[in-house]
């Protein structure tokens, strides 16, 4: 890192300290460079990932009507639907050429959902619960981009 003195805050003292942060700088701006062009410039890359989702809802139903503006006269339930899953995804990618890449992606998930509904049946006591789980693979993707033209000037680069 830049050491510099008190007071002279982001200002290098010598012009061995201003060359290091020369080269600190542009390794930096040559590592976001990398990760941009990590698509098509690599021959062969496998990346992991795992990604975990929780979804939670609970929903209140009144199949009815309303007596005198006061009294209630019909069927109400109360639904709760919980889920987890977990997902484990394999992406693979190759690099064909300089503007083609092909690209596998295999994703492996868990789940396991709990639905309650109370009220089941128009009891006001009744509760009703399923549980499901189940694992396996998902849908498997393969892919490709294909690099139209670069990026120069003022031009964005383009991919197909």
């Amino acid at each position: 890192t830049l050491q510099t003195s008190p007071g002279s805050e982001g200002y290098a003292s010598s012009a061995a300290e201003a060359q290091q942060a020369k080269q600190e700088s542009r390794r930096s701006v040559d590592d976001v460079k990398q990760q941009q062009s990590a698509l098509f410039s690599r021959r062969f890359t496998v990346e992991n990932s795992l990604t975990y989702a929780r979804y939670d809802r609970k929903q209140l139903t009144l199949n009815g009507f309303l007596a005198l503006d006061a009294i209630f006269l019909g069927n109400i339930a109360i639904e709760n639907v919980e889920s987890d899953s977990l997902t484990y995804n394999l992406a693979a990618r190759w690099g064909v050429s300089p503007n083609l890449t092909l690209n596998l992606d295999v994703p492996y998930l868990a789940r396991r959902t709990v639905y309650q509904k109370g009220g089941a049946g128009g009891a006001a006591a009744a509760i009703a619960q399923e549980q499901t789980n189940g694992n396996g693979l998902g849908d498997i993707g393969l892919s490709a981009n294909y690099r139209l033209f670069g990026e120069r000037g003022w031009r964005p680069e383009a991919v197909l």
